[in-house]
C-alpha cells in the first residue's frame, strides 16, 4: 500500500490523465482560434463592405454632382445656344466643360447635344498609359447625329431636373470596344428653356478605373470585392478581373481563355445564390448602390463581399495545426512534470510552499494596486484638466489654421486619454469600497430623455440615428433610487452601442411595471444593429479591461471599461448586465431594476389632453422615427395617420379636399422623405385655406436642417429628434391646438422662478451686480455663465484660485462664486488669501463644489467662505445667493447715487479706442479690411437706421419680435458689435421656441448705441 503512495507510482496513474487533458486543451484552443477567426472574417467582411460602399457611392454621387454642375452653370448663364462655327463663340461653354474635368478627374467626354439630337460641342480626356491627360474639342466636321443612341431618347423623357444614368459597360467609340478597356457610365440631363420646353440634353462619360483601383486597395487577404448588374454579370472583381465585362465582349476573347470564362460564370453563381436567398458562401455582405433621389437609372449595381471557401479551410488546418503543437507542448510539459514528481517529491512540496507565499504576495499587490489608483486619483485628474482647459483656450484663438488641425489632433488624444484613465479611477473606486451608492428622489424618464440628449450629437456624427421607444406613463412617476449611478450605465451602453453599430439605427428601448407594494420594476435595453459577437465572446465580456474584438474595438475606440464598470453597478444595485448578440446581426445590452415609488404625479393634467379628435399625419420614409410619436398620439387616443411612401401622400392629399374632417397639424421627418420635398410638395398642393388651418412641424435630429423652411414666410413648428414625451408635450402646447394642457409645476420651481423675476428686476432698475466666477472646467464656465445670462447678469471669468486673486485685487467684484478643487492654486487657499484684504461683508464668496458633507461644509467656512452651493448647480441656493450677498442695500445705494449724481457728458472715443473695448471687436469688420473711412460710412448707415429707434417689446408681435432681432444680429455683426451679436443670437434661438420679452435686449442694444454715438462727437 505504501510503494502505491510514491511517487513513481503517482506518476503512472496520473500519466492518463495528462494525456486526457493535453487533448481537451487542444480541442478548446481548437474552438477557441476558430471563433476568434470567424468573427475577425465577419468582422473584416463588415469593414471591406462599408469602406467599398462609401466609395462605390461617392464615385456615384459625385458623378451627379458633376452633371448637375454642368447643367446649372449652362443654364443660368443661358448658354446653351447654336452659335456661328467661329472661333470663341462657344467660349463660356468651353469653360463650363472643361472645369468638368478639374472637377472631377473621372470625366472623359462632355458633350452638347441639341434638340434634333445632333451634338454641337464636344470635349475629350485623352486617357494614355504614361502621359499626362490631354483636354481637346473635338473639331465641328467630325461632331456626330446622336438622335437615335439610348442615352438622348432616355433623357429627353425626363423631366427638368432628372438625370439618365446609363448602363456600367466599356467605351465604345465608332462602334469599336476601346483598348485598353474603359469601364465607363454616362449621365444625361435634359436642358429646359422658361417654358420648359425641351432644348437639349448633357451627356458625360465617367471612366470607372481610378474607382476599380480604390476597391483594389480596400480589399483583405482571402475576402472578394465583385460588382454585378441585375443579371448577374460580373462588371468588376478584385480577385478574377479578367472575367469581368466578357458578356460584351466578342466570342473570340470568351473561347481564348476557358479559366477566365469559368471564372465568369462562377461569380455569376454565386451573385445568383446569394439574391435568390439561397446562401452558399459563410461570409458575405451584399447590397445595391444608392444613387440620387433625381437619377433614374438603366440598371441597378450590387456590391457584394465574401469570403472563399478555401481561406476558410487554410484558416482551419492553420487552427488545427497551432491548437495541436500547443496540446503537444502540454503534453511533454506534462511528462517532464511527472519525471520531476517521480525524481523529487521533496522538491515539489517545497514549490508549492514557495508557490503559496508568491500567491499572497500577488493577491497583497492587487489591494496595494486598488488602494494606490484611489489614492492617485486626484492627482491624475488635476494635470489632464489643465491641459484640457488650455487646448480648448487655444482652439478658440485665431490661429494658422494648420496649427489649429495639430492642436485638434493633440485635443482628441488628450480627449481619448481622459476618458481612458477615469475609467481605470472609477473602476478602482468600485474596487476599493469607495463607491457609495446614494438614493434620492428622481424622474426616471427625465434620466433617461437626459441621456439620450446627451449622446444625439455623437450619434449623428457616427451616422446612427438614436430612438427612443419608452412607455409613456412612466413620464409622471417619481422614484428613490441612484440616479447618477444609473444614467451612468445608461450612457455607457449608449457610448457602447455607437461606437459599434456600423452606422444602424440604435434603440433604447424601455418598459416598467408596478406592484401593490409601491415598487416600480425598471427595463432597459440597448438595441443596435452592429457588428455583433459570437457566444464566446459574449461570455468574456464584463471583465476588467478585457475587450471582444481586439480588431473591432481598434477601430471604434474603447478600452473595454464601461462595460466592467456598468455591470459592477448594477450588480452593486441588485441587478447585472444582460447581454444578447449574433454576430453580424447586432447585440443588445440590458437590465432590470427595482426602483421605490415615491409618487405618481402628473406634470401636466393628463385628464385634460383632448387630443383624441386631431387630424395628424406623420410622413416618414423608414417609419422608424415615427414608432415612438405615434405611440404618444396612441397613448392620449389620437390616431395619427403613418405616411410612407409618395403615392400614399398624393392619395391623401388628394382626398383631403373631400374630406370633411380639417388636417389639425403635418409632421415631416426631414431626413427621411418620402419625395424629394415633401414640405415644398404639401405647400404646392395645398390651398391657402389649408395652409392657414394646417400646423406644419418639422422633425429633424439637428435644428440647422429647418432652417431653409424658417426663412420662408410659411409658419414652420420644429420638434427635435429622438422624439421624448417632454418635447411631444411641449409641442402640443407650442401648437396651441389643445389649449386645455394645464403646466402643474412643484413649489421648488415656482420659488426659484420667483428669485429670478426680482434679479431680472433689480437688475433692470440698477445694473447687473459684478460676479467673478472661479471655475477650472470650461464646461461648468460656459452651463454656470449661460444660468447667470438668464437673469441678465454678465459674469468675469478665472480659471484658477491665483487668477482670482489677481483678479479681486485689481478689479471691484459684489461676488465671486469659488470652485473648491482646482488646479495651480485650490480655492480653500484662494480664499484665505484674499481674505487677508476683504472682509466677509466686503466681498462675499460663495462656495461652489460637489462635495456635500459637513465636513467640507465646515472646511469652506473655516477658510472665510459665506455659504456654500453644491454642484450639480442647486437653481434655488444660487439665486438666493445672489439675493442674500447682494441687498437691497446695496441697491439704494446705487440708486441714490446715480439720482444724485450729476450727469456727465461722456467724451468722444477713436475707433481704436472702440475696438478695445469688451463689447466690441472690429476684427472682423470693413475697419480692419479698408481703413476707418469705410467703417464710418458703415456706421453712419447704421445710426441712421436706429439711433433714433422707438421700439418696445410689449407692442411688437411674436412675428416682428424674431424679425427684428434677426436683423439687429446681422448688423451688430457688420459693425463689431459682438456683445449685442450674441445676445440677439441667444435671443433668436428662444424666440424660434416661444414667445419671450426683448426688453433686456433692447437696453442692451441703447447702451451701445449711446457708445457709438461716442465716435462722432
Amino acid at each position: 500500500m505504501n510503494n502505491i503512495l510514491k511517487p513513481r507510482f503517482i506518476a503512472i496513474l496520473i500519466l492518463p490523465f495528462v494525456l486526457a487533458v493535453s487533448i481537451v486543451l487542444v480541442y478548446l484552443d481548437f474552438e477557441r482560434r476558430e471563433s476568434f477567426s470567424n468573427s475577425h472574417v465577419a468582422s473584416e467582411v463588415n469593414r471591406v463592405y462599408s469602406n467599398a460602399d462609401s466609395v462605390l457611392n461617392k464615385f456615384y454621387w459625385d458623378s451627379v454632382d458633376t452633371t448637375i454642375h454642368v447643367t446649372f452653370q449652362g443654364v443660368q448663364q443661358d448658354i446653351f445656344k447654336i452659335k456661328d462655327s467661329t472661333k470663341g463663340a462657344y467660349s463660356d461653354l468651353d469653360r463650363i466643360f472643361r472645369n468638368s474635368f478639374l472637377m472631377n478627374k473621372s470625366v472623359t467626354q462632355v458633350r452638347w447635344i441639341d434638340k434634333n439630337g445632333l451634338e454641337r460641342y464636344r470635349m475629350n480626356r485623352t486617357l494614355e498609359k504614361g502621359k499626362k491627360d490631354e483636354i481637346s474639342v473635338v473639331n465641328k466636321d467630325q461632331l456626330q447625329d446622336k438622335s437615335g443612341r439610348y442615352y438622348f431618347t432616355e433623357a429627353k423623357k425626363l423631366s427638368s431636373g432628372y438625370i439618365y444614368l446609363s448602363k456600367l459597360d466599356l467605351n465604345i467609340e465608332n462602334n469599336v470596344i476601346v483598348t485598353p478597356y474603359q469601364p465607363t457610365i454616362r449621365l444625361a440631363t435634359p436642358i429646359k428653356d422658361a417654358d420648359n420646353r425641351f432644348q437639349g440634353i448633357i451627356v458625360i462619360n465617367f471612366n470607372l478605373n481610378d474607382l476599380f483601383q480604390q476597391l483594389n486597395q480596400l480589399s483583405s487577404p482571402g475576402i472578394d470585392v465583385d460588382l454585378f448588374n441585375e443579371q448577374g454579370s460580373l462588371r468588376y472583381s478584385n480577385s478574377l478581373s479578367d472575367s469581368s465585362f466578357l458578356d460584351i465582349l466578342s466570342n473570340g476573347i470568351l473561347n481564348g481563355n476557358k479559366q477566365t470564362l469559368e471564372g465568369f460564370y462562377q461569380k455569376r453563381d454565386e451573385f445568383e445564390a446569394i439574391k435568390s436567398g439561397v446562401d452558399n458562401l459563410p461570409y458575405h455582405a451584399l447590397g445595391g448602390v444608392d444613387y440620387a433621389p433625381q437619377v433614374r437609372a438603366e440598371e441597378n449595381i450590387y456590391l457584394l463581399v465574401s469570403t472563399k471557401q478555401t481561406y476558410l479551410d487554410r484558416l482551419f488546418k492553420d487552427n488545427l495545426l497551432e491548437s495541436s503543437i500547443i496540446g503537444l507542448i502540454a503534453l511533454i510539459s506534462g511528462i517532464l512534470l511527472l519525471t520531476l514528481i517521480h525524481r523529487s517529491d521533496k522538491k515539489v512540496i517545497r514549490l508549492n510552499s514557495e508557490l503559496n507565499k508568491q500567491l499572497k504576495i500577488s493577491e497583497n499587490s492587487r489591494a496595494f494596486k486598488s488602494q494606490f489608483l484611489a489614492n492617485m486619483s486626484h492627482e491624475i485628474r488635476t494635470p489632464m484638466t489643465a491641459i484640457s482647459g488650455l487646448l480648448e483656450l487655444l482652439l478658440k484663438e485665431d490661429l494658422d489654421e494648420k496649427i489649429l488641425k495639430r492642436l485638434k489632433i493633440i485635443k482628441d488624444s488628450s480627449d481619448g486619454l481622459r476618458r481612458i484613465i477615469n475609467d481605470i479611477l472609477d473602476l478602482s473606486k468600485i474596487e476599493s469600497g469607495k463607491s457609495v451608492l446614494s438614493k434620492s428622489e428622481f424622474r426616471p424618464s427625465l434620466t433617461i430623455e437626459r441621456s439620450i440628449s446627451t449622446f444625439n450629437g455623437s450619434a449623428n456624427l457616427n451616422g446612427s440615428e438614436l430612438l427612443l421607444d419608452m412607455e409613456p406613463s412612466l413620464f409622471f412617476y417619481y422614484c428613490l433610487g441612484d440616479e447618477y449611478r444609473i444614467e451612468q450605465v445608461i450612457n455607457n451602453l449608449l457610448s457602447n452601442a455607437i461606437k459599434f453599430s456600423a452606422g444602424k439605427p440604435i434603440t433604447l428601448a424601455v418598459n416598467y411595471t408596478t406592484n401593490s407594494n409601491k415598487t416600480l420594476t425598471l427595463s432597459c435595453a440597448v438595441i443596435d444593429q452592429g457588428v455583433g459577437m459570437s457566444d464566446s465572446l459574449v461570455a468574456t465580456l464584463g471583465e476588467k479591461f478585457t475587450q471582444a474584438d481586439n480588431t473591432v474595438s481598434k477601430e471604434n475606440g474603447g478600452t473595454g471599461l464601461g462595460l466592467s464598470i456598468s455591470k459592477e453597478l448594477l450588480r452593486s444595485m441588485g441587478s447585472d448586465l444582460e447581454i444578447k448578440s449574433e454576430l453580424g446581426k447586432g447585440s443588445e445590452f440590458g437590465f432590470t431594476l427595482e426602483l421605490d415609488v415615491v409618487k405618481e404625479e402628473s406634470i401636466v393634467d393628463r385628464e385634460k389632453i383632448d387630443i383624441y379628435a386631431l387630424n395628424v399625419w406623420i410622413i416618414n420614409k423608414m417609419n422608424k422615427s415615427s414608432d415612438f410619436i405615434n405611440k404618444l398620439f396612441r397613448h392620449w387616443g389620437c390616431n395619427a395617420t403613418a405616411i410612407s411612401t409618395h403615392d400614399e401622400l398624393e392619395n391623401l392629399i388628394q382626398s383631403l379636399s373631400t374630406n370633411d374632417n380639417p388636417l389639425d397639424f403635418i409632421i415631416f421627418d426631414i431626413e427621411n422623405p418620402v419625395s424629394l420635398d415633401d414640405v415644398q410638395t404639401v405647400i404646392d398642393r395645398f390651398s391657402a385655406q389649408q395652409l392657414g388651418l394646417t400646423k406644419l412641424v418639422l422633425m429633424s435630429s439637428n435644428e440647422q436642417n429647418a432652417r431653409t423652411y424658417k426663412d420662408t414666410a410659411i409658419e414652420v413648428h420644429f420638434i427635435k429628434k429622438p422624439v421624448t414625451v417632454s418635447n411631444f408635450l411641449e409641442l402640443l402646447q407650442n401648437l396651441e391646438l389643445v389649449p386645455n394642457i394645464q403646466l402643474v409645476e412643484d413649489d421648488s420651481s415656482n420659488l426659484v422662478k420667483t428669485l429670478e423675476a426680482k434679479i431680472i428686476d433689480r437688475v433692470a432698475r440698477v445694473g447687473a451686480p459684478k460676479i467673478l466666477l472661479v471655475e477650472d472646467n470650461l464646461t461648468n464656465q460656459s452651463i454656470i455663465s449661460e444660468i447667470f445670462k438668464s437673469v441678465n447678469i454678465n459674469v468675469v471669468l478665472a480659471n484658477n484660485g491665483q487668477e482670482a486673486v489677481d483678479s479681486v485685487h485689481n478689479h471691484h467684484f459684489d461676488i465671486v462664486f469659488m470652485d473648491v478643487q482646482m488646479p495651480v492654486m485650490d480655492g480653500l487657499e484662494a480664499t484665505k488669501i484674499i481674505r487677508h484684504s476683504f472682509t466677509l461683508d466686503e466681498l462675499p464668496i460663495i462656495a461652489l463644489s460637489a462635495g456635500v458633507t459637513e465636513q467640507e461644509f465646515h472646511t469652506s467656512k473655516e477658510v472665510g467662505m459665506n455659504s456654500h452651493v453644491p454642484k450639480p448647480i442647486d437653481m434655488n441656493k444660487l439665486m438666493q445667493s445672489i439675493i442674500d450677498y447682494w441687498p437691497e442695500q446695496i441697491v439704494t445705494d446705487k440708486e441714490k447715487s446715480v439720482d444724485s449724481a450729476p450727469i456727465a457728458q461722456k467724451s468722444k472715443i477713436s475707433l481704436d479706442e472702440l475696438n478695445q473695448m469688451d463689447r466690441f471687436d472690429l476684427s472682423n469688420t470693413i475697419f480692419k479690411w479698408l481703413g476707418s473711412d469705410a467703417y464710418d460710412t458703415v456706421l453712419d448707415s447704421f445710426l441712421d437706421d436706429y439711433a433714433d429707434l422707438n421700439v418696445s417689446s410689449d407692442t411688437l408681435t411674436h412675428a416682428e419680435k424674431t424679425a427684428f432681432v434677426h436683423k439687429l444680429k446681422g448688423v451688430s455683426g457688420n459693425i463689431g458689435a459682438m456683445s449685442l451679436f450674441a445676445s440677439c443670437a441667444e435671443f433668436e434661438v428662444q424666440l424660434n421656441e416661444k414667445d419671450i420679452s426683448i426688453t433686456p435686449l433692447l437696453t442692451e442694444f441703447m447702451e451701445d448705441i449711446e457708445t457709438l454715438k461716442r465716435t462722432k462727437k
